[in-house]
């Protein structure tokens, strides 16, 4: 059981999720407003909804950003080193989610993050088929809108503005980051482990160093990996796991 993901990962995805949705509800009510004439009573309740969700999504994003994304990551890590090195910086460590043992507190090191890099790498790609149905169509409606000589400047703006946002185009470009940083994180991480010794002191400074750059590669990322994703390839990559222990040699 994945304690660090029920207690601290369920309320940073929860309100990640909420955030993309009033996102998608207030870039469709901006574009209501241009077609709703001023002064009348609907118009006012759409302006002070369309006000109130803005301000939602400012709360949200600190919220995820100050506090729930920090909190998450720094328990994952103090549960990471307490699985590598069997000791307790957390009060219950998660069962099942590092499957690598008994190797030795830096070989379970270098297995722990090799192993997310693993899962991480497949399930950014996952993610990315999904943000490039996005992109194309908003990229679609965008250039559309700019070639119709009918479209209102102020419509083309607030598509233009959507689309460039932090949901859509930026979303988009550090999930394609992020695979990629992990492709080659992951490629890394099995050369060292497979060509070098492992109880030199080489081994261990290149191995943290590695393990400090995935987390670094996470934060700078700023994506919240899908749950949806994880659960839908977990099986696959636990077995491709398993084969990937067997090649190197590790518990």
């Amino acid at each position: 059981m994945d304690t660090i993901s029920n207690k601290f990962y369920k309320p940073l995805r929860t309100l990640d999720s909420c955030s993309s949705f009033v996102f998608y509800i207030s870039a469709t009510m901006s574009i209501v407003l241009l077609f709703v004439s001023p002064g009348n009573a609907f118009y006012e309740l759409l302006s002070c909804s369309y006000i109130v969700l803005l301000v939602l999504l400012f709360i949200a994003g600190h919220v995820i950003r100050l506090y729930l994304c920090p909190r998450a990551e720094r328990e994952r890590v103090r549960d990471f080193v307490s699985h590598a090195f069997t000791v307790h910086l957390v009060s219950k460590k998660s069962e099942g989610y590092y499957n690598s043992h008994d190797n030795g507190p830096y070989i379970n090191s270098a297995a722990q993050v090799l192993e997310n890099c693993h899962f991480s790498k497949h399930i950014a790609a996952d993610m990315a088929k999904n943000a490039r149905i996005i992109i194309c169509a908003y990229s679609v409606i965008l250039f559309v809108s700019i070639l119709n000589r009918t479209t209102s400047l102020s419509l083309i703006a607030i598509i233009a503005q959507a689309f460039l946002g932090e949901y859509i185009l930026s979303r988009w470009l550090r999930i394609e980051w992020l695979k990629a940083r992990f492709e080659s994180l992951y490629d890394t991480l099995y050369t060292v482990i497979q060509n070098s010794t492992r109880d030199n002191t080489n081994f261990i400074a290149r191995i943290f160093s590695l393990i400090i750059e995935y987390e670094s590669t996470k934060s700078i990322g700023g994506i919240v990996l899908s749950e949806a994703s994880y659960l839908k390839l977990n099986q696959i990559l636990s077995d491709e796991w398993n084969n990937i222990k067997g090649i190197l040699n590790i518990n």
